[in-house]
């Protein structure tokens, strides 16, 4: 469940409708364990399972609530230029660093291990732009 709390909350920063989009992934996540429930229990466990999803809309409510409580910020020039730049990654799989040493890499996390450049590369598919990646 707290997963579904982080995921709305980093959907606040980009609005209401990331927020509610974060809200029905999360709830439909929630849901999925009746998959797992035999078939004659579903009812039961899907009505034990309702506080929690309600639970989950009512922090998104409260998300939405504050997220437009706050004022816009100026959009950030270099977004607006990442926008415009399209990219594709030449080579399959990720950017281990293996042969650097972790001091040559210039604070470059490896990308063998670190999700946040692994999940950045793989979404540099030649249909994002920068500003999304």
């Amino acid at each position: 469940m707290d997963r579904g709390y982080e995921q709305v909350l980093a959907a606040r920063a980009r609005g209401p409708e990331q927020i509610a989009y974060a809200v029905d992934r999360e709830t439909q996540s929630i849901l999925s364990v009746l998959r797992l429930v035999p078939e004659d229990r579903r009812t039961v466990v899907r009505e034990s399972l309702q506080p929690l999803a309600a639970s989950l809309k009512r922090f998104g409510g409260d998300q939405s609530a504050r997220a437009s409580a706050v004022p816009s910020q100026p959009p950030d020039p270099q977004l607006a230029e990442a926008a415009k730049i399209v990219v594709k990654r030449k080579g399959i799989g990720t950017i281990p660093l293996d042969e650097l040493a972790p001091g040559q890499r210039e604070g470059y996390p490896s990308g063998a291990w670190a999700s946040t450049p692994i999940i950045a590369l793989y979404w540099c598919d030649g249909r994002r732009n920068l500003a999304e990646v």
